[in-house]
């Protein structure tokens, strides 16, 4: 909300409504207000079956705005740190970059469309890992010891975070370890290690990464290509494939093969229909226990281990192509001046 230092800015003969400018502004009041506009029209293009790239690029540059009209100390100090209560605005703008984008990977849409999807869902991962970054950290501020003791980054960010908060880290940290990008992924992680069990989808959100990296780690040793595996494609998207109309996996068609393209519930009697399939449906069991899994300090050690695998291959790699250059040859010397004076020449008479 507004603070009073603001009044500051309303100045006589200058409009009260005019947009502060990113030094001036002490509240993210005004670019939550633009995010929440532009998630309703959101919500209503997501309807549609696929994105094409000018709507893309549309939503792209207003979400841009936003970020912009942040305050100052939010964009400006990469590595400074952000109190955790100052998290909700700035995630709310990222969930919906990634919810803009993650619709594009329906099999409807061609491969360069997947890839850029996700290559852009890889981005907003990236910007949600350095905002964790900057959270995880001493705040600087001059306290006692006792204060400091007590009030951690840890403990702050545990009564900072929300459901929301545990879902929008849990998808980032999907698709970062979907492109190998560990460093990124064991920042999400280790701040969804630290919330633990504070929030119960928490606990879920460690279980279902838990199993998406044990089927890539299979993958991968089976050699198979994650950009072109639909099974794993279907992993990352998460709970996209929560709903009837977004997912694309329990569609029915003949053949048991899926068409790849969304269910499309038009008619009020398909909605009756499909609402009545999913209460005859039996209760689903209860997965809130912490005991049917290994626990977020599992998953951490398996990206640990994963990171420093990919590590090594780089070094042995940069090791191969520095040793197949060749070596540099030194050029001849040219002769010096000396050498080419006339009392230093070989007569043809001295060598007879």
């Amino acid at each position: 909300m507004p603070s009073p230092v603001d009044d500051q800015y309303m100045v006589l003969g200058i409009p009260w409504a005019s947009s502060p400018t990113p030094e001036q502004s002490t509240s993210p009041l005004l670019p939550m207000i633009q995010v929440i506009g532009g998630i309703a029209r959101l919500l209503r293009i997501l309807k549609s079956d696929r994105l094409a790239e000018p709507a893309l690029q549309a939503y792209d540059s207003h979400f841009n705005q936003c970020v912009n009209a942040f305050p100052a100390q939010h964009q400006d100090r990469p590595n400074g740190y952000i109190n955790p209560t100052e998290l909700p605005p700035m995630i709310y703008l990222q969930n919906a970059r990634l919810m803009l984008h993650r619709h594009n990977l329906t099999p409807i849409c061609d491969f360069v469309e997947r890839s850029a999807a996700i290559d852009h869902c890889v981005l907003v991962a990236k910007d949600t890992a350095g905002l964790l970054r900057r959270c995880m950290q001493p705040s600087g501020e001059p306290r006692s010891h006792e204060a400091e003791q007590h009030d951690t980054w840890e403990s702050r960010m545990i009564s900072a975070s929300s459901a929301f908060l545990c879902t929008h880290v849990w998808r980032c940290t999907l698709f970062l370890c979907f492109r190998l990008d560990f460093e990124n992924a064991l920042s999400c992680a280790r701040a969804s290690a630290t919330l633990g069990n504070a929030r119960p989808v928490n606990v879920d959100c460690g279980r279902y990464l838990e199993f998406f990296l044990q089927e890539m780690i299979s993958k991968l040793d089976q050699g198979a290509k994650l950009d072109t595996d639909e099974e794993m494609i279907a992993y990352v998207s998460g709970d996209l494939q929560g709903s009837f109309e977004n997912s694309w996996i329990w569609q029915e068609s003949k053949d048991g093969v899926h068409l790849g393209k969304p269910l499309q519930i038009s008619s009020e009697k398909d909605q009756k229909h499909r609402k009545s399939q999913i209460q005859s449906l039996p209760p689903a069991k209860s997965q809130t226990k912490e005991y049917d899994w290994n626990g977020w300090d599992d998953v951490l050690r398996t990206m640990e281990r994963m990171f420093h695998k990919k590590e090594k291959e780089r070094q042995h790699l940069a090791f191969q192509v520095q040793s197949l250059r060749p070596s540099m040859m030194l050029p001849p010397l040219a002769p010096s001046p000396n050498s080419m004076s006339p009392s230093n020449r070989m007569s043809i008479k001295d060598l007879i």
